[in-house]
């Protein structure tokens, strides 16, 4: 099987992590989940500034908890744009390389990678561009607080966000939507929900059998 990417992209917040999961799970019944990968662009952005980030905020650059990552996501997003101002294939040439190095180095059978965190779509921040040469299928995320999806609930967070965000709608080749979860309910329960979900695993499978 050649290797497949998926990335998606989405506002801070909308669940591009939790649908990655989701979506692993789902192309599990095509290819084992020991041959999936997470390779997030934000890598190499997490691993320059970790010292710095435990140092400012006495927490890791890696974590997951939502709060924590609030401490430090206006420092880290800071530090990004910094870097791509003066050289805008900073971080997409980093995950490049990540990227063949686990092609060439991996001792499972990698096939298929997920690229939760897709944020730039227009000049001269090309990360889409670069995806889409590899025959990445580009995924965007809304949410919602309502089962009919019509309440939108999470939007861009910061000047740069706003900007990509229309692009990467507008480049998206699948637009996912669904419903926030509450008291009582799962992620999975608004993945299964969502009005999306029949169309949306139909793109999944052709995609990957493709």
């Amino acid at each position: 099987m050649e290797h497949k990417i998926i990335a998606l992209s989405g506002p801070v917040g909308v669940g591009k992590d939790s649908l990655a999961r989701l979506i692993s799970d789902y192309l599990s019944q095509y290819t084992p989940r020991e041959q999936h990968l997470t390779l997030p662009i934000a890598y190499a952005l997490k691993k320059e500034v970790e010292q710095e980030v435990r140092d400012m905020y006495g927490v890791s650059s890696f974590s997951e908890n939502r709060d924590e990552k609030k401490l430090f996501r206006d420092f880290i997003i800071d530090h990004s744009e910094s870097k791509r101002s003066e050289d805008p294939y900073h971080w997409i040439e980093a995950w490049m390389r990540n990227f063949h190095c686990v092609i060439a180095n991996s001792r499972k059978d990698v096939n298929l990678f997920f690229v939760p965190d897709l944020r730039h779509a227009i000049m001269p921040f090309p990360d889409t561009t670069y995806l889409k040469f590899l025959n990445a299928a580009v995924i965007y995320i809304e949410q919602f607080s309502d089962q009919d999806c019509e309440k939108k609930c999470v939007f861009p967070y910061g000047e740069s966000e706003f900007i990509n965000d229309p692009y990467l709608k507008a480049s998206a080749d699948f637009v996912f939507r669904w419903k926030k979860a509450e008291e009582g309910e799962t992620i999975e329960d608004s993945w299964q929900n969502s009005p999306d979900i029949n169309d949306f695993k139909q793109f999944l499978s052709t995609y990957i059998n493709g």
